[in-house]
């Protein structure tokens, strides 16, 4: 039913994909694989993995990777430990040399032999049916990438600067039914997202131009993804009983890190973008509306500073620093290219 009122709203599926279903589905071989990506953060993985081993009926339908992204700490030390303590559960762990979560996701997709592929990071806790669910999902919306909600657990009893940063990031909310988005307003996040694992080797995995990359904060690669599969005719679905726990970690208490955050996401946005900015006026071989961008951000933040948006100032500062990001990635693009 939800698949049908999908194509009345205008999205395109393949009608043979449910066949394709069956016909690649091996008996023995787990139905989901639940990738977990990590980079030194061994305690916080302990943590994810707790909440793993504490899902119903987790086995024998799926599977449990552990991509280490070169990490330097305790993070193998923490999964033999999971591994030792919870033999029920079919868990491998994979070393990813190439630094990347995009390159540690699409290993993660390489060495997944379930049908669809679940995507956690290392710094959440997994809903107790999600992986009972998510199979059921795939077939009754007829997406190939499916996700849900993000939920803070400690979000309560936060100063007011930061409740307007976690409203967006780290957290996601579309209400309480299933939604199909259109790849261009509203996306999926990384921390809560699953795939056909066909068709995401099929489109290529991840761009490992885009996304976090050591202790970067770079993004947008889960934005980019989506859009390549809606362009390709797929669907791409929100199903709210899909549900992952985050935690607002201690350094996100520090507006320094979301001065950081806002500057990423601003070099992002540009690289994400960058053959549309090629047929853009060019000023000294950066997009004119770069330039114009910057310097309305920094009238705003200036009118914030001297009172007449004193409320709104840590927002303005943000906004600059996203702008700024975009120009210092149109300048590196334009180095790149000479």
């Amino acid at each position: 039913m939800v698949r049908e009122q999908a194509r009345a709203a205008g999205f395109n599926n393949d009608t043979s994909r449910p066949a394709l279903v069956e016909a690649t589905f091996r008996e023995n071989m787990p139905r989901v694989s639940l990738v977990v990506t990590t980079y030194n953060r061994a305690r916080l993985l302990a943590r994810a993995l707790a909440s793993v081993a504490q899902t119903p009926a987790f086995s024998p339908t799926a599977e449990l990777l552990v991509v280490d992204n070169n990490s330097s700490d305790e993070t193998r030390r923490v999964f033999d430990h999971f591994a030792r303590q919870n033999p029920q559960i079919e868990a491998r762990y994979v070393f990813e040399v190439r630094q990347g979560l995009s390159h540690a996701r699409n290993r993660g997709t390489q060495e997944a032999r379930g049908q669809y592929v679940v995507f956690m990071d290392d710094d959440q806790e997994i809903g107790d049916e999600y992986v009972h669910k998510v199979e059921s999902a795939f077939l009754e919306t007829g997406a190939v990438c499916i996700g849900g909600k993000i939920v803070y657990k400690n979000a309560d009893r936060l100063p007011a600067w930061l409740k307007a940063m976690v409203k967006t990031v780290g957290q996601l909310d579309l209400g309480n039914e299933v939604m199909f988005l259109d790849g261009k307003t509203r996306f999926l996040k990384g921390g809560n997202i699953a795939f056909e694992r066909r068709t995401l080797v099929d489109i290529g995995g991840f761009n490992v131009a885009l996304g976090r990359i050591g202790d970067s904060l770079g993004a947008a690669e889960e934005d980019e993804i989506q859009r390549r599969l809606v362009l390709d005719g797929e669907l791409v679905a929100y199903v709210p009983e899909l549900v992952q726990f985050n935690w607002i970690l201690p350094e996100k208490f520090e507006k320094s890190y979301w001065r950081r955050q806002a500057y990423w996401y601003g070099k992002t946005q540009f690289a994400l973008s960058s053959s549309e900015w090629a047929h853009a006026n060019q000023v000294f071989g950066v997009p004119g509306s770069v330039i114009r961008s910057l310097c309305f951000m920094v009238q705003r933040y200036l009118a914030a500073c001297l009172g007449r948006e004193s409320g709104q100032r840590f927002e303005r500062e943000r906004d600059l620093l996203e702008s700024l990001g975009v120009l210092v990635a149109a300048i590196e693009h334009r180095k790149h290219k000479k």
